[in-house]
């Protein structure tokens, strides 16, 4: 969905049951931050998300926030991890959430970030996701 009003990236993906299970989901997820990167903005799926929508996005986005953590820059903050992978700042946030990545301090969200942890975290993930390589993609917004 490329001309949203609410910044969606993708509205919906349908993947036959016969072709689940393949990494398809998460290659068109890929595809759709790929356009969205491409254009220089944030996106975020359409909500709510379906049960199955939101652990495809949840397994995508963990792998893309820990693989961008694991060479983080001290001196960035995470609109810019946010602005480098084309995620929504929310989808960020709630992910380092759900990894218990995030404390609060003074009143103040901090990342609590140990490269050890990340390295762990990435290395459990049984299966990475199907991605797309952006080299490939030909469109120009």
């Amino acid at each position: 969905e490329k001309e949203s009003r609410l910044a969606y990236n993708l509205a919906c993906i349908l993947t036959m049951p016969q072709h689940q299970r393949k990494g398809l989901g998460t290659l068109m997820i890929d595809l759709s931050y790929a356009l969205t990167q491409r254009e220089g903005k944030m996106g975020s799926p359409e909500k709510p998300l379906s049960d199955l929508g939101k652990l495809s996005y949840r397994s995508y986005w963990t792998w893309t926030v820990l693989t961008a953590l694991k060479s983080y820059d001290s001196g960035r903050d995470l609109k810019d991890v946010s602005r480098d992978l084309g995620l929504a700042i929310e989808d960020v946030i709630s992910t380092l959430q759900h990894l218990d990545m995030i404390r609060e301090w003074k009143g103040q969200m901090l990342v609590r970030l140990d490269y050890e942890e990340v390295a762990s975290k990435l290395k459990s993930i049984k299966r990475p996701p199907r991605l797309c390589d952006p080299s490939k993609v030909c469109w120009t917004p």
